[in-house]
């Protein structure tokens, strides 16, 4: 009799109360409740992470774990692609704030290909002749993914021989990752006959497979900078193989690093205790057939790094 049927009885959307109005405004205190509710746990997390250096070493521990399985599948499935995202995600969940900056201008850019242009293949595609050698100042392992997504590109890097033993079970999987999937070179400090491997790994890399290739030329990590005196023997390799070299710099809002040949666990304790903000400059590419000693071409990728370290750094006081 009233012109109600039983399935409009049942829906729960017929026996809402009240004007429009009232509705609106009770859905309006459900978003603030939720949002009061999210935030109190993100509080109480974070009071946690900044309290407990287990908590703080578990979660991340976690979240690489993670992110090498995510990895480790893209690359069997050979999506280089969703790599990006996973690390972007990654870095996101260690609380890192990304922010770019930098590189080469258009008339560069052309300027660049002009230069460094091979033979053509099809018709409308440029073939270069070689990868270009990635460098940057080092403060933390998380800066391989920073400069993966600055980038925009899988960069094979060289990695010491023996991070697996660094930290249980992940330093494994990570190494499995880096050297099986990623094609990254091992390398032992002080080993002449590694050394050696390097330098034939860069001109495999550079030259065959065309690849980008990231060193840290400082050869271990610093706590906040500034960058240590560069390690030469990269750049002159790339001076002598005739291949370009990107010059990157790293400043992090917070210092990140750790004291020489600390542990690896104390510095994942120490990533995730605040929130911070990392900036990637990304600097004019240099050309090796702009220098005749390979020593000046070294030094100007070494002051271009140094300069705009100081720059970021003056900018972030």
């Amino acid at each position: 009799e009233m012109g109600v049927t039983r399935n409009a009885v049942l829906n729960p959307k017929t026996l809402a109360l009240g004007s429009k109005e009232e509705q609106e405004d009770e859905k309006e205190e459900e978003e603030v409740l939720q949002v009061g509710r999210a935030n109190l746990f993100h509080f109480l997390g974070r009071s946690v992470l900044i309290e407990s250096k287990a908590a703080r070493i578990a979660y991340v521990v976690t979240i690489l774990l993670t992110a090498s399985f995510q990895l480790i599948a893209c690359a069997v499935l050979a999506r280089t692609d969703a790599m990006h995202g996973v690390a972007e995600s990654t870095l996101y969940w260690l609380g890192l704030d990304v922010r770019i900056a930098g590189g080469p201008s258009d008339s560069d850019h052309r300027h660049d290909q002009r230069r460094l242009v091979g033979s053509s293949g099809e018709k409308g595609r440029i073939s270069l002749p070689c990868g270009t050698l990635w460098v940057s100042n080092h403060f933390t392992l998380f800066d391989y993914t920073v400069l993966h997504l600055a980038s925009r590109q899988v960069l094979r890097t060289i990695v010491k021989a023996d991070i697996a033993e660094e930290v249980p079970v992940l330093g494994p999987i990570t190494s499995l990752f880096l050297f099986t999937f990623m094609g990254c070179v091992p390398y032992r400090r002080g080993d002449k006959g590694s050394g050696s491997q390097v330098r034939q790994a860069l001109r495999t890399a550079l030259l065959e497979d065309r690849t980008p290739v990231l060193v840290f030329p400082e050869g271990t990590a610093t706590e906040r900078g500034p960058p240590l005196p560069f390690k030469t023997g990269a750049l002159l390799s790339a001076h002598a193989l005739r291949v370009p070299v990107q010059p990157c710099t790293l400043h992090y809002s917070e210092a990140i690093g750790l004291p020489y040949e600390s542990n690896t666990v104390d510095q994942l304790s120490k990533m995730v205790r605040f929130p911070m903000q990392v900036c990637v400059k990304v600097g004019q590419t240099v050309f090796p057939q702009d220098f005749e000693a390979a020593s000046d071409f070294a030094k100007a990728i070494e002051r271009q790094i140094n300069r705009d370290f100081q720059t970021m750094s003056s900018q972030h006081l």
